[in-house]
This record gives structure tokens, C-alpha cells and sequence, in this order.
């Protein structure tokens, strides 16, 4: 076994520990060119929690890139909205918007997948409330815990769930949460209630790629 191998094991090994440290400085030892799209995508979730902003948008742009070389959309548009997310955090909103709306063309015409709740979450739920649209954001958030219900995924009910509620909030309507939460638990759910949903995006895109979550 040749270093740059064990190396690459030893990363992908540290990774899934979530040991990040670890991961990351063996990742750094590796050649660029024997990274799978994979490995990318792992090296800039492990930057990330050790707050290497620089190295995670330049890792995340070359994990969507060969995303999309192994034809896998939706997991390069996992890269590409972390990216949008991360950009507009830094205050470079143009940028982010672009990642953002590249990430939305990468999911045209692919069977249903939790990225495209996100997206829509962000273009559609937190767009319409900020555009002072209620009506339009309860129907967005409607169809994004319709998704996850679909594709089991809590986290998405709960997105749904909370979006929906500050929009009623916005329109003036009494919020039944207790009875919505009743609901993602009788679809065999149990949703948390993120307090901060767009806190909670950037987490989430800090995570999207571990194999636990994809």
C-alpha cells in the first residue's frame, strides 16, 4: 500500500468517526487526483467543522464538478445549494444566488430527493415570506412535508412544519402546532423543530454528504 492509499483510507476511515481533524490532515496528504467525488465532498464537510470556510467552497465546487462527471445530480446539487448557503453567510450574495439557481437546474427532471425540499424551502418558503407573501409560502411549505413524508425524511417534515407555521403567523392565523407535530408522528415521523431554519440549512449542508444521511 502506497502512501497516498493509506492515507486516503486512513481519511475516509477518520471521516466516518467523525473524527474531523483526522480526516481533514490526512485528506490534505492525498493527491487531488486520486479524490472520488466522494472523498471531495467528505474532505469539505470534515473543513468545514474546523472552520475552513476557504478550503470548503473550493473543495464543494470540485465535489459538485465530479458529481456531475459521475452523473449524480442530485448529490452535485447537495454541493452546489451548501455552496449558495455558504456564500450568502459571507455576505456574497450574488454568488450564492448563482449556486443557488444551479443547484434548482441539477434537480429538474430526477426522481424526488430531500435536496429538492431544501431548495425549495429556500426559494420558495423564505423568498415568499421575505417578499411579504404568506399564502405563497404556507402552499411551498405544504409541498415540502408532503416530500419528506413521501421520502421519509424528518427533517424535511419539520422544515415544512415550521415554515408553514410563521407563514400562518405572517397571515394572521392562529398556528395548531401541536396538531401538525400529531401529524408527522402518525405518518410514522418524529420532526425536531429547528429554531433558526436557515442556521439549521447551513448544518444540514455541513452534513448532506455523510452516507448515513444521503
Amino acid at each position: 500500500m502506497d502512501a497516498h492509499t493509506d492515507n486516503l483510507t486512513q481519511a475516509r476511515q477518520a471521516y466516518a468517526a467523525q473524527d474531523w481533524a483526522t480526516a481533514a490532515s490526512h485528506f490534505d496528504a492525498v493527491a487531488a487526483d486520486r479524490l472520488t467525488a466522494d472523498d471531495l465532498a467528505a474532505y469539505a464537510d470534515a473543513v468545514w467543522w474546523l472552520g475552513r470556510i476557504e478550503d470548503n467552497l473550493r473543495l464543494n465546487a470540485a465535489a459538485c464538478d465530479a458529481f456531475l462527471a459521475d452523473s449524480r445530480p442530485a448529490e452535485a446539487a447537495w454541493a452546489a445549494m451548501a455552496l449558495g448557503i455558504f456564500h450568502v453567510s459571507r455576505g456574497d450574495e450574488p454568488q450564492g444566488l448563482g449556486w443557488i439557481g444551479r443547484a434548482g437546474r441539477l434537480v429538474q427532471g430526477i426522481p424526488e430527493c430531500p435536496v429538492q425540499g431544501y431548495l425549495l424551502h429556500l426559494t420558495a418558503v423564505e423568498a415568499n415570506l421575505q417578499a411579504g407573501r404568506p399564502a405563497a409560502a404556507v402552499d411551498a411549505a405544504r409541498r415540502i412535508q408532503d416530500l419528506g413524508r413521501g421520502l421519509g425524511q424528518p427533517d424535511l417534515v419539520a422544515m415544512g412544519l415550521n415554515g408553514e407555521g410563521r407563514a400562518l403567523i405572517r397571515s394572521g392565523h392562529v398556528v395548531d402546532r401541536p396538531r401538525s407535530a400529531r401529524d408527522g408522528y402518525r405518518a410514522g415521523l418524529a420532526p425536531t423543530w429547528p429554531a433558526d431554519p436557515a442556521r439549521h440549512l447551513v448544518r444540514r449542508c455541513g452534513t448532506a454528504h455523510r452516507p448515513a444521511r444521503l
